[in-house]
């Protein structure tokens, strides 16, 4: 345990959602005037941080946004007319009773709109996946389930979210999923875009027709959670020109990845199976 908290560099890394019995438990266990263990007593101040950090919240920013996370809560405070929009589309998308089934394991648990911000339920301890690298296994089945989403959300819903990116995507470690957290840009498919992400890297993760014909394609969706995997593979530009060179990148993955011929969301979905790695529950991100 002292060896574990010590190596470890941020609260989900050895939290879970029960993380204050969790503290409780371990700051009992390590606590200098009680273990005599080499390490214990940075192990204990690590630990102690790391409860601080939770109980204040975890502060994090996207384009529009800063966010704060409390447990299974994030605050969004930013710009009213982004967060308008990010509320609006998640009720147009969940009003339907099939999407509200369907989606459930995509989206959150609900949204609040505020008059000075916007709160997002979620419906499981979640991590940001804003400068997250993972091993080639667990980016494959990411891959897979950010696919999976966005093909879910096209089809069932009828929406194109046009925004995938590490800051409106989560992991959650406990239930294996991944959820979308945001929708500023989202719109019907086939649709007129209303705005797209405006910052650099991901304003370039967009494909080239979107700016001749300015309509919300579920080629968009596609693109992005395709540079969403090479981000996670550790090329944050989501070019993946970089990881052309790293030996243990199976090439035919990378290959694969890296295909921009379009068909359809639904088909690279699929064909993304062939890729993706069942991972046991709870050890993904860790082992």
């Amino acid at each position: 345990l002292i060896s574990r908290i010590i190596s470890s560099s941020k609260p989900s890394e050895i939290f879970t959602s029960d993380w204050l019995k969790e503290y409780r438990e371990w700051a009992l266990l390590i606590h200098p005037d009680r273990c005599h263990y080499s390490g214990c007593e940075e192990a204990f101040a690590k630990l102690t941080e790391f409860k601080r950090i939770l109980e204040r919240g975890i502060e994090f920013q996207d384009e529009i946004c800063t966010i704060t996370q409390k447990d299974k809560v994030l605050i969004f405070k930013g710009d009213r007319k982004y967060l308008e929009n990010s509320y609006n589309n998640y009720q147009a998308i969940m009003a339907s009773p099939e999407a509200a089934h369907s989606l459930a394991m995509c989206l959150p648990g609900g949204m609040v709109l505020n008059a000075d911000n916007l709160e997002v339920h979620l419906r499981h301890r979640s991590i940001s996946m804003i400068d997250l690298e993972l091993e080639e296994k667990h980016s494959r089945w990411a891959f897979n389930r950010i696919l999976g989403c966005a093909a879910m959300l096209n089809s069932i819903s009828g929406y194109t979210h046009c925004g995938l990116n590490p800051a409106a995507l989560m992991i959650c470690p406990d239930e294996h999923l991944i959820q979308i957290i945001s929708f500023y840009h989202t719109v019907p498919v086939y649709d007129k875009l209303k705005s797209i992400v405006g910052i650099h890297p991901y304003k370039g993760w967009y494909p080239d027709s979107i700016f001749s014909t300015k309509r919300a394609s579920p080629e968009i969706d596609e693109a992005m959670s395709r540079r969403m995997a090479l981000y996670l593979l550790g090329d944050k530009s989501g070019d993946g020109i970089k990881l052309r060179t790293n030996t243990n990148i199976n090439t035919k993955f990378l290959d694969f990845i890296l295909n921009k011929k379009f068909t359809s969301i639904q088909e690279t979905w699929l064909k993304s199976l062939d890729y993706h790695l069942h991972i046991p529950k709870r050890h993904y991100i860790y082992d």
